[in-house]
């Protein structure tokens, strides 16, 4: 991309959206989505891809989290991007609230609709159906 932003913006967002009591995290996070869009290799140079994924399964916004997986699925359907963008993509973010036993069943129940209606709407594109069976 022609545009450059510096490091040290992206990282401030991540900081920020990583903080679940922020009341800053939502701008952050909406940002840094804009942000993967424009320049993904920034977002995955400060971890940034790891920061959306991690929303999506926090149920902050329903309309946040499926922002996050249309930007992510977009990026996932250019070859270009996807070489980028894929590597820094961890599922197991999304499959955590099914494998783990350690939470509270009321935090748990939020946390499992959330990943199931991530998982669902990933398994409805091509990007996301090969993400999923990927082996890598």
């Amino acid at each position: 991309a022609g545009t450059s932003y510096p490091t040290c913006f992206a990282r401030s967002l991540v900081a920020v959206a990583n903080v679940k009591e922020d009341p800053f995290r939502k701008p952050c996070l909406y940002l840094l989505r804009e942000l993967s869009l424009v320049d993904p290799r920034l977002v995955s140079k400060v971890n940034g891809f790891s920061c959306l994924l991690d929303a999506v399964v926090e149920p902050l916004s329903p309309e946040l989290a499926e922002n996050i997986l249309l930007s992510l699925m977009y990026l996932l359907n250019d070859q270009q991007l996807r070489q980028i963008v894929q590597p820094y993509i961890d599922l197991r973010i999304l499959l955590s609230p099914f494998t783990d036993l350690d939470s509270n069943a009321a935090d748990l129940s939020t946390k499992w609709v959330a990943a199931k209606n991530a998982l669902v709407m990933l398994m409805r594109s091509w990007a996301g159906v090969v993400l999923i069976s990927s082996d890598e």
